[in-house]
C-alpha cells in the first residue's frame, strides 16, 4: 500500500476562545496632559513611602488616581507647598505629596569645558 493510498486522519476543527469583551472605566485612561514622551532619563527625587498621586495638579484632593510604590525615582518639575508635580520613569506626570519626596544624591558634575589646569590660556 502506497503512502498516497493510506486513509488520512480526519482533521479536528479548532476552536478559538476569546475573553469576554468589556469596556474599561474612565479611571483606566491616563489623560493626555499627564504623559511625557520621551520619559526622563535623569531623576532628582525618590518616594520614601508608597504615595498617592493625582492627575490634576491644581486640585489634588479627593480620592487619588493611583499609588506610586516606595522607592520610585521621579523627576521634580513643579515645586509647591503641599504637592509637587513629578514625572516617573514611565513618563507619568502627576502630583504627589511633597512630604514623600527625598532628594537623590548625585555624583559630582564634570568640570565645564575650557583650559585644564595644565594648559595655558592663549588670551
Amino acid at each position: 500500500m502506497a503512502d498516497n493510498d493510506r486513509p488520512r486522519p480526519r482533521e479536528q476543527p479548532y476552536t478559538v476562545r476569546r475573553p469576554e469583551v468589556s469596556v474599561l472605566g474612565s479611571q483606566s485612561v491616563v489623560p493626555r496632559d499627564n504623559v511625557v514622551r520621551p520619559p526622563p532619563n535623569r531623576f532628582t527625587h525618590t518616594l520614601d513611602a508608597d504615595g498617592p498621586y493625582w492627575y490634576d495638579h491644581h486640585r489634588p484632593e479627593g480620592p487619588p488616581d493611583g499609588i506610586l510604590p516606595a522607592g520610585t525615582a521621579v523627576a521634580l518639575l513643579v515645586e509647591a507647598e503641599r504637592y509637587c508635580g513629578v514625572v516617573t520613569p514611565s513618563g507619568l506626570y502627576v502630583a504627589v505629596h511633597r512630604a514623600h519626596l527625598r532628594v537623590l544624591p548625585h555624583p559630582p558634575q564634570p568640570p565645564p569645558p575650557g583650559p585644564g589646569p595644565d594648559e595655558e590660556d592663549d588670551a
